[in-house]
């Protein structure tokens, strides 16, 4: 169940447990759900599932922080902006970019 209304979209980040690293930057309208999406889908190669993928296998899981909320029409403009705040001062781990 969707906690906001449609309208509306979350920016988040996945952060390591182990760490405190922030490794993700996303945007969900239904942030309790996309968590579970990215912990079920950990087939492939990328950063993110990799990562995802040895938490899993070492007992944790990613911690979702929700820092953001925006209207859905701008959320993945709203997203590509704190990727690239992240990455300026150093605080995203991953190197992803869209």
């Amino acid at each position: 169940m969707s906690f906001l209304p449609l309208t509306h979209s979350v920016i988040y980040v996945l952060v390591d447990p182990r760490d405190g690293l922030i490794r993700y930057v996303g945007t969900s309208q239904n942030p309790n759900t996309r968590l579970k999406e990215h912990v079920r889908e950990i087939d492939g190669e990328s950063k993110v599932k990799v990562w995802i993928k040895g938490l899993i296998e070492s007992g944790s899981r990613p911690l979702m922080v929700i820092i953001d909320t925006v209207i859905s029409d701008e959320a993945e403009k709203c997203e590509m902006e704190w990727i690239d705040h992240f990455d300026k001062f150093g605080h995203l781990h991953n190197n992803r970019k869209k």
